[in-house]
C-alpha cells in the first residue's frame, strides 16, 4: 500500500472550512502538507515497489520507507515516498495507473504555517545569542570564561542546526 507524502511547498490561497461551510480564500501564502494513502492490488509486489521507488525519483521527491512480507501469492508490500507539492496529484495518478485495482485511497492535508513561522522565530533567537557568545569571545581573556563561552556556542549552535533541519523537513 504505497503512501504519498508531500514536501511542505507554499501554497497561494487557501478555503478555510469550517462547521458552517466555506469561508472566502485567504490572499496569504500557507504552507500545506498533503498526504495520501492508496492500498494498490498489482501483479508483482517487487516490481510495483520499485516503480513506485523510481517515479519518486523522477518527481524530484524520494523513497522514505518500505518493506516486503509473505511469499508467492500472499506477498505484501508497502512504500512511503515524498514528492514536492507540484508533484502530489501527477503522482497519484501514476500510482493508480500501476495498479490492477485501486482498493482504496484517501488524502487529507494539515497547514504548517504556524509551525514553521514559529521555527522561525527559533531561529532568529537563537542566531541572536550565537552571535552574543561571539562577541564575548572575543572580549574574554580568562580560560576558564572562554571554555564556558565555547561550551555555550556549541549548544546555542546545535539548537540552531536543529531548528534548520526542522524548518527543511
Amino acid at each position: 500500500a504505497p503512501s504519498v507524502e508531500e514536501m511542505p511547498m507554499p501554497s497561494g490561497r487557501e478555503t478555510v472550512y469550517k462547521e458552517g461551510g466555506t469561508l472566502p480564500s485567504v490572499d496569504e501564502e500557507r504552507m500545506i502538507v498533503r498526504n495520501g494513502d492508496m492500498s494498490l492490488v498489482v501483479e508483482d509486489v517487487v516490481s510495483a515497489r520499485d516503480e513506485i521507488a523510481q517515479l519518486a525519483v523522477r518527481f524530484d521527491g524520494y523513497v522514505v520507507s518500505s518493506r516486503i512480507s509473505g511469499e508467492e501469492q500472499d506477498m505484501r508490500g508497502w512504500i512511503s515516498i515524498r514528492v514536492p507539492d507540484d508533484e502530489f496529484e501527477p503522482t497519484l495518478a501514476e500510482l493508480r495507473e500501476l495498479a490492477v485495482r485501486v482498493t482504496s485511497e484517501s488524502t487529507d492535508s494539515r497547514d504548517v504555517t504556524e509551525e514553521y513561522v514559529d521555527l522561525q522565530s527559533r531561529l532568529k533567537n537563537a542566531e541572536a545569542t550565537e552571535n552574543q557568545y561571539l562577541a564575548l569571545l572575543d572580549k574574554a581573556e580568562d580560560v576558564e570564561d572562554i571554555l564556558n563561552i565555547y561550551d555555550s556556542l556549541s549548544r546555542v549552535r546545535n539548537e540552531i542546526e536543529q531548528i534548520k533541519g526542522r524548518m527543511q523537513y
